[in-house]
């Protein structure tokens, strides 16, 4: 798989992540979900901007 399809598929997760963790919000959820979510979230964020600039410097 190349790095920019990791990206897309990360960057994906991050997408599912987020809408969990505005359901964690909005229902109330315990500040441990929602930090446990929201941290989720932040490292597929980070996992994606890192194939994105791995993609981006395979193609210079």
């Amino acid at each position: 798989m190349k790095a920019s399809e990791h990206a897309r598929v990360w960057r994906g997760a991050s997408n599912r992540l987020e809408v969990h963790l505005d359901k964690a919000i909005k229902t109330g959820r315990s500040k441990t979900a929602i930090g446990s979510a929201a941290a989720a979230t932040q490292l597929a964020l980070a996992i994606a901007d890192a194939y994105e600039e791995e993609a981006e410097n395979a193609s210079d």
